[in-house]
């Protein structure tokens, strides 16, 4: 059945769906008529949100921590990049940008289905935009993270058998014990089986591999083959179980659990991981589009920590421990007037 609810005009809709919105919002702000125009729509949804039945305290909850988590992220941003010369008209106008767009954003994505609630099937959904994390909590009261360019999909209620949830991207879970109702993470190549434990699945569409680490408990590893479902493996605490995704082969490693689920923390730890796989980390958590132009270097390792470092500071960073040169061609503008990735071309370094 067609929602009669408001939707955003033909222009926030052309905003909002783009990869660029942020851009486009600020651009948008700059002017007094375009100020005055995008509060007044994104605070006509936030009222018909609050009065709307078929959307529960939960979902509401939800979507104010996504405003809280982005507004931290856009503080820093801002405050890291504040010049002494900067007018006070001008910060107060900065700061209300900053208040407004995660606002805006927020709501743009459940009336665009990014995070939305299906009254027909009873589904929630959480999309994590790129360079960007965010909390949750599932109706039973497991709690977690999902990382930049994930996505979450799971029951508004759990049947009584089971707790099933999708995930595209990366997710931490800690779970709920309930010996009776086991809790499944279904990705596109495994699935995951635990009944009370706090564990990272790491499983982009896109990615060179499928990880599970196990922080606490004990979790079962399910894969599938057609219609058949078959146990691959059990995790014990500080085990990690890698899917290659182009051969298909899997194995199971001793970790330290903290390097693959700092992320939640604002850290990205890299303990002795190919530059194959820093890249592609890097990528979605700076939303660049980083490219390795010399082969030799996907197989180098890499050993590092970053925090809070901007991407200029960590490609410097690691241009003086590793064999490693680049070039920067910035973010292109395109024919509509949008700006693309940052691309950044590494190539091999003589030693």
């Amino acid at each position: 059945m067609e929602d009669k609810r408001d939707r955003p005009s033909d222009e926030l809709k052309r905003i909002l769906d783009d990869e660029n919105r942020e851009d486009l919002l600020a651009a948008k702000l700059k002017s007094p008529e375009g100020q005055q125009e995008l509060y007044r729509e994104a605070f006509r949804f936030w009222n018909e949100i609050q009065a709307d039945n078929e959307i529960t305290d939960f979902d509401r909850a939800q979507i104010l921590d996504r405003i809280h988590h982005q507004i931290k992220l856009e503080e820093k941003v801002f405050i890291k990049n504040l010049t002494k010369t900067e007018k006070f008209l001008s910060v107060c106008s900065k700061i209300a940008a900053i208040l407004f767009i995660p606002l805006l954003i927020t709501v743009g994505f459940l009336y665009n289905a990014n995070f939305r609630n299906n009254a027909v099937e009873g589904y929630s959904e959480i999309y994590v935009p790129v360079g960007t994390r965010t909390s949750f909590v599932l109706p039973d009261g497991t709690k977690g993270w999902l990382n930049s360019g994930s996505y979450l999909r799971y029951p508004n209620r759990f049947s009584d058998e089971s707790r099933l949830v999708e995930l595209s991207g990366e997710g931490y879970f800690k779970v709920e014990k309930e010996n009776h109702r086991p809790f499944m993470v279904k990705t596109k190549d495994i699935s995951v089986r635990v009944y009370g434990t706090a564990f990272n699945v790491y499983a982009y569409p896109d990615g060179n591999s499928t990880e599970v680490v196990l922080e606490e408990g004990k979790v079962e590893i399910l894969g599938e083959q057609g219609k058949t479902t078959r146990s691959l493996c059990y995790l014990k605490p500080n085990e990690k179980f890698v899917l290659n995704q182009e051969t298909g082969s899997s194995h199971v490693v001793q970790v330290d659990p903290s390097c693959y689920t700092s992320w939640k923390n604002g850290k990205m730890v890299f303990r002795y991981e190919t530059f194959k796989n820093v890249v592609e980390k890097l990528n979605r958590w700076y939303n660049s589009d980083i490219i390795i132009k010399d082969s030799i270097l996907e197989s180098y390792v890499y050993y590092g920590t970053f925090q809070d470092e901007t991407l200029d500071e960590v490609l410097k960073l690691i241009k003086m421990t590793a064999p490693i040169k680049y070039r920067d061609f910035g973010r292109v503008q395109n024919p509509d007037g949008t700006f693309g990735k940052r691309r950044i071309e590494l190539f091999y370094r003589k030693p």
